[in-house]
């Protein structure tokens, strides 16, 4: 966990029994910039008590904002978390050179082993080829199966290999290298970004 001392007066606010019987947390404002974004939230300490905070990302790697107007809570991890794991392990290719018996079948041992993983973290779609169905793919009885980060392909191939689809790999070159990043969870919205930085605005 980041260890700021803004984030960790925040943290606090919203740890006491006062804020989780009495008080709220909003996004007030977005505001985007190249690969760079700022939230502002209002906090209502549920004491009669009231701060304004804002989150500054950079680097941001992927965001979704849903439903920001009403309350919601606040989780940040900089580490072990599949949201983060996809950007910051190293990639790889992942081919196959034969057919299962039951291409369905394998299709739905490769979303089981996904979702144990990553739960709705990651869509099932994103890493694997899209040109054509991923069944008619297996059938084929070769190609390119996926390309993506080596948590999710070594999962992926042990599913091939037990299916007899002899699975290979080999290194992706990075199309952009990040070393470390963040994910900043608020109700049923995100941001991974490379870095966050909490500050309390002036009353």
């Amino acid at each position: 966990m980041l260890k700021s001392e803004p984030l960790q007066q925040l943290l606090g606010i919203l740890g006491t029994l006062d804020f989780e019987e009495n008080g709220r947390m909003r996004v007030v404002s977005v505001r985007w910039s190249a690969d760079r974004l700022a939230v502002r939230f209002h906090v209502d300490h549920g004491t009669e008590e009231t701060s304004t905070w804002q989150l500054r990302f950079t680097g941001v790697l992927e965001h979704l904002f849903t439903d920001v107007v009403n309350e919601c809570g606040l989780n940040i991890w900089d580490g072990d978390h599949p949201a983060i794991d996809q950007y910051v392990q190293p990639r790889e290719f992942l081919h196959f050179a034969s057919a299962p018996q039951d291409p369905h079948h394998v299709v739905g041992e490769l979303w089981a082993a996904h979702v144990k993983l990553v739960d709705d973290w990651i869509p099932f779609e994103r890493y694997f080829n899209g040109e054509v169905a991923l069944h008619q793919l297996l059938a084929s009885g070769s190609g390119l199966l996926a390309k993506g980060p080596v948590f999710l392909l070594s999962a992926y191939a042990s599913i091939l290999e037990n299916a007899g689809c002899r699975p290979t790999r080999q290194a992706l070159p990075p199309a952009r290298l990040v070393q470390t990043a963040t994910l900043t969870h608020f109700g049923e919205s995100y941001v991974v970004a490379e870095k966050v930085i909490v500050r309390k605005l002036a009353a």
